[in-house]
């Protein structure tokens, strides 16, 4: 998505897709196998008489409640990672992007900001029928924000019941959010810190502060 055309200009590769690739690469693998014309797909980048030509990247998503994935294809059981408490627990996304500006991070151009949910009862009925299938004890939510709404969030862990891990903003934390996260059977909060510095905090526009970090901890 980033280097398309550095990438392109390697020898061995033919194609690329930029941006989410869902369903360009469904519409791409369609027109492959019916040996139509793909030269329009969006986000379609591809070699034309030895030029790199790059299509204009497809718009955002905005129900993500229509991929939902077919498990009976996934190996459940080799993304399930053990914890301290030697409970299992299996990795989950339930959302993209972030609305914050952090400028180290791939939200800036990949997701223009923009933050989008999957409907939190949708989570929850996927989670516990995965949980039945497969004996896992807990959830390790690796949104990229997966706080941006906090009602949804607590709303999810309301619904599966069961011990769970989310990254957390040093700023979103105060002391009523731990004390709901601690209620709803949170396990773990891993806080984006990123540096001890507040020169190095604003270079990179975190958006937070030292204080704010000191606070999260204590």
């Amino acid at each position: 998505t980033f280097l398309p055309k550095i990438t392109l200009l390697d020898e061995a590769v033919d194609f690329v897709i930029m941006g989410e690739g869902e369903l360009p690469a469904c519409e791409f693998a369609e027109a492959l196998r019916a040996k139509n014309d793909y030269s329009q797909i969006a986000g379609l980048g591809h070699k034309r008489n030895g030029s790199v030509v790059l299509n204009k990247r497809p718009p955002l998503m905005d129900n993500l409640d229509d991929l939902m994935p077919d498990w009976e294809e996934v190996d459940v059981s080799s993304y399930l990672h053990a914890e301290a408490n030697g409970k299992r627990f299996l990795p989950f996304i339930t959302s993209r992007g972030c609305p914050h500006r952090c400028g180290f991070c791939y939200n800036l151009d990949f997701n223009n900001r923009r933050w989008r949910a999957r409907n939190a009862s949708s989570v929850a009925d996927e989670i516990l029928k995965l949980r039945k299938k497969h004996d896992f004890e807990g959830i390790d939510f690796i949104d990229d924000n997966f706080f941006t709404d906090r009602k949804r969030a607590f709303d999810i862990a309301d619904k599966i019941n069961m011990p769970w891990i989310a990254e957390v903003r040093a700023d979103y934390v105060s002391e009523d959010f731990i004390k709901q996260c601690r209620e709803r059977n949170c396990y773990k909060l891993i806080i984006g810190c990123e540096s001890g510095s507040n020169t190095t905090l604003n270079l990179i526009e975190k958006d937070i502060s030292v204080e704010q970090i000191e606070n999260a901890v204590r």
